[in-house]
């Protein structure tokens, strides 16, 4: 017996699905920050820890923008213009994903350790806005590019 026809997901609906899944995480632990997170002030004791989290959150947001930096700007036009490689970019998007994700982690370790909920606002949106205004335009260019440039 045959095994039955499923349609194949294009690469871009399957990394819709991953960047979907890794942005939207960011709201899931705003809500276990906002729900267990103790509310008030931080105390002065953490502040050092404090600061070396939010150095190392702000250098993976860096990171995972300089990650996908070469796919944020289309090949100059032209016949002999080449797409962005495909293995290339999936691999780069995933990592800043992941780096962005990781600042939104640090954030909600914070809220933990001795930080506020506000340390969460401002890493957790500082994630999202990695995530929708570098990567999530870098992507549907890069995909919009390799559709352009295949050959009839």
């Amino acid at each position: 017996m045959s095994e039955p026809f499923r349609p194949r997901a294009s690469a871009l609906v399957n990394w819709l699905v991953l960047f979907g899944a890794m942005a939207s995480s960011v709201f899931v632990y705003g809500a276990v920050a906002f729900v267990f997170g103790p509310p008030g002030e931080p105390p002065e004791t953490a502040r050092l820890l404090r600061m070396a989290l939010w150095g190392v959150a702000l250098v993976a947001l860096f990171a995972a923008q300089r990650l996908i930096a070469p796919f944020r700007k289309a090949p100059a036009g032209g016949p002999e213009a080449v797409a962005p490689d495909a293995k290339a970019f999936f691999g780069r998007s995933v990592a800043a994903l992941a780096l962005a994700e990781a600042a939104a982690i640090l954030g909600l370790v914070l809220v933990f350790v001795g930080g506020s909920r506000s340390d969460f606002v401002l890493l957790g949106t500082l994630a999202l806005l990695v995530d929708f205004a570098i990567i999530l335009p870098a992507g549907l260019a890069s995909f919009a590019d390799r559709t352009e440039n295949r050959p009839s």
